[in-house]
């Protein structure tokens, strides 16, 4: 399941959550949500998290891992 919402046109949020199926391990979920602000046309920066839990071979764990990005794109 993924939402994206524009709260302003240089300000967006995107969110997503994953289920993974996995046969040695069982069910996996994972979450994440970003922040993306448009610098320019061609220049965004995006910050948020990553949220994983799941029963890995040494027992149920969960992660979460901050995100931090700079992009660049061709052209908008």
């Amino acid at each position: 399941i993924d939402l994206d919402y524009n709260y302003t046109e240089k300000l967006s949020i995107k969110t997503d959550i994953d289920l993974l199926f996995l046969p040695e391990e069982d069910i996996f979920f994972e979450h994440k949500l970003l922040c993306n602000y448009h610098l320019s046309t061609k220049y965004i920066l995006s910050a948020g998290y990553k949220l994983i839990y799941g029963n890995y071979p040494y027992g149920k764990q969960l992660d979460i891992f901050p995100l931090i990005d700079f992009g660049w794109q061709w052209e908008k």
